[in-house]
């Protein structure tokens, strides 16, 4: 992608992040202290409950994905060592082939086969190596076993990431339509500066963790997102380089 046209566009996200921010320390001060603090403990509550649970469950519809990206992991293997040519459309629509280059990342071995093959796929510099890292541990040749494994392990990251992000969408909106129906929107009159300072301080940290599930969730999107666009972005590269959902989840 075009060098000025990402920085633009990180420019922009970096802005809407920041205006988000403000929204929330603004909703924050207006709810008080009680509401947000609320608001924090169900979402990570959330996040660990979508996160035991997509690990116990998700592995029971892993195989009934597998054959459903079979075709697509096979493509964007070739693809990605150069053994298949890339195609595009032309001015007139047509589809076209491009000459086969290898990357100068291949160096012949398994661990960059399966790196540029997961990114290729739309996973991120440090998914790709940590996925590549368990295969080829396992794997010594660049082979149709290699990209069965790769099918495998990406099953079974596409049935996770699914899993978790149902369960988690789940509670938080039963639990938002909790909160509103018992009212927690709560100021204590001798304290009512306090408590909305409070509530606003609180309500950037949910600020805070809503943006590093966004990050979380754009490490599997490269597909469709360039990941430069994002880590490029000011604001955004902070929530990419230490994001503690990366600990609180298998991925």
């Amino acid at each position: 992608m075009n060098i000025i046209l990402t920085a633009g566009i990180g420019a922009i996200i970096s802005i809407l992040a920041i205006f988000f921010l403000v929204y929330m320390a603004v909703k924050g001060w207006h709810n008080g202290i009680v509401h947000s603090l609320v608001g924090i403990i169900v979402f990570v509550a959330a996040v660990i409950i979508a996160n035991k649970a997509a690990a116990a469950y998700s592995p029971q519809f892993t195989k009934a994905i597998e054959p459903m990206i079979t075709g697509i992991v096979d493509d964007a293997s070739l693809k990605a060592i150069g053994e298949k040519a890339r195609t595009e459309k032309d001015e007139n629509g047509e589809t076209v082939e491009l000459p086969i280059e290898v990357p100068r990342e291949y160096d012949g071995t398994v661990r960059s086969a399966c790196v540029l093959s997961f990114k290729e796929m739309g996973f991120d510099s440090q998914l790709s190596e940590r996925f590549a890292g368990e295969i080829a541990r396992t794997n010594t040749e660049v082979d149709a076993q290699m990209r069965e494994q790769i099918t495998v392990k990406t099953a079974a990251v596409i049935s996770y990431a699914l899993v978790f992000l149902v369960l988690c969408a789940v509670i938080l909106i039963a639990a938002g339509a909790m909160m509103n129906l018992f009212n927690l929107i709560i100021h204590f009159p001798e304290f009512d500066i306090v408590s909305r300072i409070g509530g606003a301080a609180v309500s950037v940290m949910i600020g805070f963790l809503a943006l590093y599930g966004v990050c979380w969730i754009l490490r599997f999107c490269g597909a469709f997102l360039p990941e430069s666009i994002f880590k490029d972005s000011s604001v955004l590269a902070f929530f990419f380089k230490d994001n503690p959902l990366q600990r609180m989840t298998l991925y």
